[in-house]
């Protein structure tokens, strides 16, 4: 599936913050119960990347839930986060973090299944507020690469999919070229 991309920029002064708001869709190809894990900050870390490290400082031992509290370190600085919601049968995840004097950000993750129970498509909405205005050039920049990431986000979601068992039947089509 092809993302969707939408954009809005508050046209702020330059005395003043800047928010972005723009979300993207991708076909995971899996059931809900096999993708949505992957949507956890513990268990983004099977298709995220080596960059993807997140230090939690509750709960211990780390995993995710709701109220799960974590740090990342970023281009930026370190960001704290803060998981708000954790809905595996409701199909949504949502996080808070901020980065000290860059940014504040709010993420919503909902996930639904299609093509039959086969697949999930995954709709990722990224709302940025930059914390000073001498922010707000690198806050649209960052909007903007969020909105590219569709396909790079579903790409290595099919691929952690196909890596984690591949064999059980939550993985649907997850074996279609």
């Amino acid at each position: 599936m092809s993302s969707i991309p939408e954009v809005m920029v508050n046209a702020a002064p330059a005395s003043q913050a800047v928010r972005t708001d723009h979300s993207f869709q991708f076909m995971a190809r899996a059931r809900l119960r096999a993708v949505f894990p992957l949507f956890g900050a513990w268990g983004e870390r099977e298709w995220a990347g080596p960059s993807w490290s997140p230090a939690f400082l509750y709960p211990q031992p780390p995993r995710d839930e709701p109220g799960a509290v974590f740090k990342t370190a970023r281009e930026d600085g370190e960001a704290v986060w803060v998981n708000t919601t954790f809905d595996l049968e409701g199909g949504r995840a949502q996080y808070v973090y901020v980065v000290p004097g860059v940014q504040a950000v709010l993420i919503d993750l909902c996930l639904a299944e299609e093509d039959g129970g086969t697949g999930t498509l995954v709709t990722v909405r990224y709302r940025r507020t930059s914390l000073e205005p001498a922010m707000n050039a690198h806050v649209e920049r960052l909007g903007r690469e969020d909105v590219a990431s569709a396909e790079e986000w579903g790409t290595a979601v099919n691929a952690a999919l196909g890596r984690v068992n591949p064999e059980r039947p939550e993985h649907g089509s997850a074996q279609r070229p």
